[in-house]
């Protein structure tokens, strides 16, 4: 078969006058329209959270957001069906935009982080979601009765939603050598910030608010209520619950702490 072939230097206007013995090619599909991208080349994947970008990056028609890496630097995350229907496909851009605006017109969504926590499945707001982890489980400590783990130069409190959501989920116990511990960070927006353990992390999706059910919550304090997403029951947890059930500190008390010095 032939692959059309998309040079990512030109599509986003970069002058590279580096002699190229060979190029890196990612495979990409949208639609039944495969593809190649040309790149300098790969480093590794990453599982993200998606973000939202401005309007004017919107307006350049190849992004579909951002996300920060473990280093913390941005990165922006390319529209792989945008760069087919400009790049490949060549017509039909600005048509699809006016449909999609005239589809989120008609009902407010939001997105949501969908992750498996024993037999339920759950729902993060992307707003509050910071970005995603694995962390070694010889890394958490404890506080008193408080799981953490040192991180970013600070002490992160994690929460186990098994012991709080599936009430057939194993209890955490305190032993954790040899296990990989998949963590969603929660934005410090809400001035806080906490550690959520799934059991795995499943897909971005987009919910209709007035469709999410407030009923469950009257159930289960950390749930703010249910909605199908995907075909499937999502519990939408109520993570300023789940800050306080963690005793998170809030980044105002952490300023104004003082700081322990070890006795001499």
């Amino acid at each position: 078969h032939l692959l059309p072939l998309v040079d990512l230097d030109d599509l986003l206007g970069i002058t590279n006058t580096d002699a190229r013995p060979s190029i890196t090619v990612v495979v990409a599909q949208s639609g039944d329209q495969p593809y190649g991208i040309v790149v300098d080349h790969v480093t590794k994947a990453e599982e993200i959270v998606v973000k939202a970008v401005s309007p004017e990056v919107q307006e350049a028609g190849s992004y579909a957001g951002a996300t920060v890496m473990g280093d913390g630097s941005p990165a922006l995350i390319l529209d792989l069906a945008s760069i087919s229907r400009k790049c490949i496909r060549g017509s039909g851009l600005e048509l699809d935009r006016r449909a999609v605006s005239d589809r989120s017109a008609e009902k407010e969504t939001m997105a949501v982080l969908v992750s498996q926590v024993g037999s339920i499945r759950v729902g993060v707001r992307s707003s509050d979601v910071e970005r995603l982890e694995k962390i070694d489980g010889a890394a958490v400590e404890f506080s008193g009765t408080k799981a953490v783990v040192q991180y970013r130069d600070r002490l992160l409190p994690l929460v186990f939603l098994g012991t709080l959501i599936d009430p057939l989920h194993p209890a955490a116990g305190t032993n954790f050598e040899g296990r990989s511990l998949r963590v969603i960070i929660t934005s410090e927006q809400r001035e806080k910030s906490v550690g959520l353990v799934v059991d795995r992390v499943h897909d971005v999706l987009q919910a209709v608010v007035d469709e999410i059910d407030t009923d469950t919550a009257e159930r289960n304090r950390y749930v703010e209520g249910s909605v199908v997403l995907d075909g499937l029951v999502t519990e939408l947890l109520d993570v300023s619950s789940l800050l306080a059930e963690s005793g998170a500190e809030s980044a105002e008390s952490r300023s104004q702490s003082t700081p322990l010095h070890a006795a001499s």
